[in-house]
């Protein structure tokens, strides 16, 4: 029988060995993860380089090459990130959002955790959203005035941010069709006037049908059988010839162009019933073009504005919009982009007022003072922001900057 001391030594012998070989399986295992990490790093990939040897590190933490190869990796990959964060945030502030997203994305491969990166491809998602709500909103606008090509435009716009936006498939494709039943429409109302003999209103109504679908091919065909006719037909060579070009500038949306054609034809023909008629249907329409252009360009001048984070100024231009526009629908989706830069300004306050602590924290006194001094002309209301500009926050800032 043995001894109850020969078998506490011998457990304690077992135990020792059995750890030894437990730290010689780590060490193994941590030897793996190092050479794995220095193969990613060759190849260029500091993120996967990074775990391999913060695993090789935890497996066996004597294992100092690792170590070393740790610090240096991480301090490459910040390196690296610098010139592409900054890259990204100009694209951001240019409203290039696709081009910001791909600097960021780039970051996030060589650091997956880094705060700025995650930060701004959430900003971007948001802002995408918001451009993609407010093509939808137009598109279907455009839908219930029965403007089918516009809202052609708008949902293709939006399939252009996201292509695989549902709500724009499906608007697209409902578009398309209704576009396709004007065309008939307008098709057979120019076929009609063909079968009166009223050549010149079947080349207007060709015309509109050619603007609601320019591919439309019989359309193209008719119209240039009606011309034909129309010219047989003309009782003035110089009148036919006004009609014509003011025709094709109206098919293209010229209303300027097409009043200086037929104010220049009356000149010559001022009792011309025909021309006469043109030019107060061509009045009208240079009227509400005029108006629409410079709501358009409000908008888009708004929209390109608030993109770059001068809420203010978009804010004005959506106010003008909305005053020019006497449509209810179009005011209240004005007073929607009123109420996005509202809040986005408020948005990008509370980012300053935070970029502000934090180089505060980090004693980057210059940073924090311009941080607060931004974050209050977005929101001179801010008293956070008001708060780290009071007199002793300046006095105590001056000491530090000296």
């Amino acid at each position: 029988t043995k001894a109850p001391e020969a078998d506490d030594y011998i457990g304690r012998i077992e135990a020792i060995m059995s750890g030894k070989k437990t730290e010689e399986e780590n060490i193994a295992k941590a030897q793996e993860k190092y050479k794995t990490g220095l193969s990613a790093r060759k190849a260029g990939r500091l993120g996967q380089a990074i775990k391999e040897f913060e695993m090789a590190v935890g497996l066996y933490p004597k294992h100092a090459e690792a170590q070393k190869a740790l610090d240096e990796t991480k301090d490459l990959a910040r390196k690296q990130i610098e010139e592409p964060i900054a890259r990204g945030k100009a694209h951001f502030q240019a409203g290039e959002f696709a081009d910001a997203k791909r600097e960021f994305k780039g970051i996030i491969a060589i650091d997956p955790d880094n705060a700025v990166a995650k930060e701004y491809i959430q900003l971007i998602k948001d802002q995408t959203k918001t451009a993609i709500e407010q093509l939808l909103q137009l598109a279907g606008k455009a839908i219930e005035d029965a403007r089918y090509s516009d809202a052609v435009r708008a949902y293709n716009d939006v399939l252009d941010l996201d292509e695989n936006n549902d709500a724009a498939k499906d608007g697209l494709k409902r578009a398309q069709q209704a576009v396709s039943k004007d065309v008939s429409k307008v098709f057979d109302e120019a076929n009609a006037f063909m079968g009166t003999k009223e050549y010149d209103k079947a080349v207007a109504a060709y015309d509109r049908a050619l603007q609601l679908d320019p591919t439309y091919l019989p359309a193209k065909q008719a119209k240039e059988r009606a011309q034909e006719e129309a010219e047989k037909n003309a009782g003035s060579i110089f009148v036919r010839q006004k009609v014509e070009s003011v025709n094709a500038l109206a098919a293209n949306r010229e209303w300027g162009a097409a009043k200086a054609a037929l104010e220049d034809a009356l000149l010559k023909d001022p009792e011309n019933p025909q021309l006469k008629g043109l030019l107060s249907s061509v009045n009208s329409n240079v009227a509400q073009e005029e108006l629409r252009t410079k709501v358009v360009k409000l908008i888009n001048d708004g929209q390109k504005l608030l993109r770059k984070r001068r809420f203010d100024e978009a804010i004005a231009k959506f106010k003008e919009a909305q005053t020019l526009d006497a449509d209810p629908a179009s005011r209240e989706m004005y007073g929607q982009l009123i109420e996005v830069a509202e809040r986005k300004k408020k948005e990008a306050s509370n980012i300053f007022l935070s970029e502000a602590q934090k180089a505060f924290e980090a004693k980057d006194y210059l940073r924090a003072r311009s941080n607060y001094q931004e974050a209050v002309r977005q929101d001179p209301k801010m008293e956070a922001a008001r708060a780290g500009l009071d007199a002793d926050a300046e006095q105590r800032l001056d000491a530090a900057i000296q």
